[in-house]
């Protein structure tokens, strides 16, 4: 029954509880929180990283302040103080309402909160069973459920897919594995509960060609069903407002967050930390007070082939979308009535049938034996394992497979790749010093967002080091960056990265030992005595 408690508690709120407890103002400040804190153990208000907390009537966490607990608790309980022979009844003054919700002595008799479902969602319990999450507060999980979203519970298998499949049938997936991602992005919203509590749920990259693909939509609609809000933002130009929205997202424990329309290269230290960390800390704003607190927001990003850095790019799976038109307005006219919009979207009844779809695959799956998926994402073991199970149990490709982006994508990786291709099996080089690097660089357009290109480069037949020109310095940023970006791409450390190259998959260690010579790349064919010298090295 513990699991139960608070069901009735968010029927009643904003009305006075039939039975108030009366409580006397004391002097004391530590026995009026205990008392205050022990007859709200079972009401609607929480402690979150030792804030309290209570749940919007949008089903959104806020925090407890004191003016406005001054007025709330007097649902449940009736104040009075005693002067001589008289009682009266009185309200909790401002500043000691205050000193009563910062006390431990009231946070520590008050239930731990982890996040608010706004509709029932699925969990895994400890036998294994998979249940829909009731009203209210379930003590096991720490999450509340206000349904503000009822729909059917009853879909079969064959409904749920034909019904998801007549939802994307226009969206221009590249090959069948965005479709695929698609749902394992519903779900990722959706089934967050099936996982483990600190799992890692991959950010989710909804890439096109160019304008009016679908490509926010398909992400507002991953967003939109099951929160019934969509948290859309820009990306911030600086580091630190990107922090701040991730420290945002933490505190309020969003859901989601849908970050639209990134543009050139995006590599973000905090985005990469955020999608690998159980929790998440940091300074709240306008206030001399650290966080701590669960990482319960799955990342969203959109762009138009927009380029990543290698971290984040091992940290997401791809939807990726392509227009043939040019004109969208062609493409809109073709579509006719089809054209799915935000208010479609947000419609009750099209959510309702979405949760239901998604609600039916996760049934299948769960009747089936809950079957393991199959590729497995790096840092993704439990996300791979449990959703990708799902997905592939409705009959959908795996969605963990590494599907590279069609357009944009990891440039960083594309330019290495042909950088080696040339320097290995175009002019032949065992070894290429620092000058020589930037000089291949520069005639083939790589890296392009540090190093300039030649104005006039040479062919691949007709390009040799001897003929290259030095090309203008590198100012000291664009030095470090580049310097970064070779070090990352040769692994970081003196033993340097095993790649496979050319049609046939040669295996060459490709490094830049600092023992050897620091301002020179090595590029050795692996031997077994190579991996032996690797395998001593660890």
């Amino acid at each position: 029954m513990a699991e139960l408690q608070g069901l009735d508690d968010a029927a009643n709120e904003g009305g006075l509880d039939i039975d108030r407890h009366e409580v006397e103002i004391g002097p004391v400040i530590s026995e009026l929180a205990s008392e205050i804190g022990s007859l709200l153990a079972t009401k609607p208000i929480f402690v979150r990283d030792g804030i309290p907390t209570v749940v919007s009537r949008e089903g959104s966490l806020q925090e407890m302040v004191p003016l406005k607990f001054c007025s709330w608790v007097e649902q449940y309980i009736e104040f009075f103080q005693v002067r001589g022979e008289k009682r009266a009844r009185k309200s909790l003054a401002a500043d000691t309402a205050a000193k009563v919700l910062v006390s431990d002595a009231f946070l520590e008799r008050l239930r731990e909160i982890r996040r608010v479902n706004t509709l029932r969602m699925p969990v895994r319990r400890e036998s294994g069973g998979v249940e829909l999450l009731r009203e209210g507060y379930d003590a096991r999980t720490g999450i509340y459920t206000r349904p503000l979203l009822e729909y059917p519970a009853d879909w079969s298998l064959s409904q749920a897919v034909r019904h998801l499949k007549a939802i994307y049938r226009d969206f221009p997936f590249i090959g069948e594995g965005g479709e695929c991602v698609q749902v394992a992005a519903m779900l990722a919203m959706f089934s967050r509960e099936l996982l483990p509590r600190y799992a890692h749920v991959p950010a989710f990259i909804f890439n096109a060609n160019k304008s009016r693909s679908g490509k926010t939509l398909l992400a507002k609609m991953c967003c939109g069903f099951a929160s019934g809000q969509i948290n859309l933002q820009a990306l911030p130009r600086t580091d630190d407002k990107q922090r701040e929205m991730l420290n945002t997202a933490a505190i309020a424990s969003y859901p989601h967050l849908l970050v639209d329309n990134i543009e050139g290269f995006f590599n973000s230290p905090d985005f990469n930390a955020f999608l690998t960390a159980p929790t998440w800390q940091g300074r709240r704003m306008h206030r001399q007070q650290d966080f701590n607190v669960e990482v319960c927001t799955t990342v969203c990003l959109t762009g138009n082939g927009f380029t990543i850095g290698d971290d984040i790019q091992h940290r997401s799976l791809v939807i990726d979308l392509f227009v043939d038109e040019a004109d969208p307005h062609k493409r809109a006219a073709a579509l006719g009535d089809r054209v799915i919009e935000n208010d479609w979207i947000m419609a009750e009844e099209n959510r309702a049938n979405m949760c239901a779809a998604v609600w039916g695959l996760v049934q299948h799956w769960a009747a089936e034996g809950s079957p393991e998926g199959g590729a497995e994402l790096a840092h993704f073991k439990s996300f791979s394992q449990v959703v990708g199970g799902i997905v592939m149990a409705a009959g959908w490709p795996d969605p963990m497979v590494r599907r590279e982006m069609e357009t944009g994508g990891n440039q960083e990786q594309r330019d290495f790749a042909r950088f080696l291709d040339i320097c290995i099996f175009g002019l032949g080089l065992e070894e290429i010093a620092y000058a020589d690097i930037l000089k291949v660089v520069r005639n083939f357009g790589l890296f392009d967002w540090v190093v300039a290109s030649d104005d006039d480069p040479m062919t691949e037949e007709d390009f040799s080091l001897e003929k290259a020109g030095e090309g203008s310095a590198l100012d000291a940023k664009d030095r470090s960056t580049f310097g970064h970006i070779m070090s990352r791409c040769t692994g970081g450390s003196d033993r340097g990265l095993i790649y496979h190259l050319g049609k046939n998959s040669v295996e060459y260690l490709v490094s830049m030992p600092k023992a050897r010579n620091r301002r020179k790349m090595y590029f050795e064919k692996v031997t077994p005595e190579i991996r032996e010298r690797l395998a001593a090295a660890r």
